[in-house]
């Protein structure tokens, strides 16, 4: 799609373009998709290309031809407000709830090993964007923070205080710091590391810088 489709969609004022070709490949299909959205064009497609699509699509027709168009799905200010002030109460909620709680492990971390409370890890949030995420440190500080996570209980890497923490998850809970900075939500997608979204193919990029916020 070069510049003569731009000066096309110029020439005839066009807001909506249907594609309707049934042997289209997926990557080009998306490349379409993705020069069209930049110039605010509504896009559809025949309904045997919803595999590149399948996150948020509506089914309509256009005579007897039946269209399977892309949801833009855009989220207002005001579910954003509401969602953000429902995040803050939860949290004041839950900090008063589980202060005690981060005293105690707090004191059993730096009784147990030596080395910080809290362990940081980098995150990739919405949009692409880096954070780092809190959890509280259950492994030794010798330890790499991007090797692969421990999947046995007795891994010479996690402390004993860090197995009770990994089997209750109460590592998990300085990630109401990340909720209180706003990196993350109680309701969304986990954000994941680096690497693994490096991985991502284009739909789950979608639907990843598409959502809001991220989950705790």
């Amino acid at each position: 799609m070069g510049d003569d489709i731009g000066a096309l969609i110029k020439q005839y004022s066009i807001d909506e373009i249907c594609v309707a070709i049934s042997n289209i490949s997926n990557e080009t299909c998306m490349k379409i998709l993705k020069r069209l959205r930049k110039k605010n064009i509504k896009t559809s497609f025949v309904p045997n290309l919803y595999k590149v699509f399948v996150h948020r699509v509506n089914i309509k027709h256009i005579g007897q031809i039946p269209i399977v168009e892309e949801d833009e799905g855009k989220v207002g200010k005001a579910y954003l407000t509401i969602k953000r002030c429902s995040d803050i109460l939860m949290l004041i909620i839950l900090m008063i709830l589980f202060f005690p709680v981060f005293l105690v492990v707090s004191v059993a971390i730096k009784m147990d090993s030596k080395g910080a409370v809290f362990f940081k890890h980098k995150r990739v949030g919405i949009n692409g964007k880096l954070f780092e995420i809190y959890k509280f440190r259950s492994m030794t500080t010798e330890s790499n923070p991007y090797a692969v996570n421990p999947t046995d209980q007795n891994d010479a890497r996690v402390t004993r205080v860090g197995r009770f923490l990994r089997k209750t998850s109460l590592d998990e809970l300085p990630q109401l710091f990340n909720v209180l900075k706003g990196h993350m939500s109680f309701v969304g997608p986990r954000p994941e590391m680096p690497f693994i979204v490096d991985s991502y193919n284009e739909i789950h990029l979608l639907i990843f810088n598409e959502t809001e916020t991220d989950f705790l």
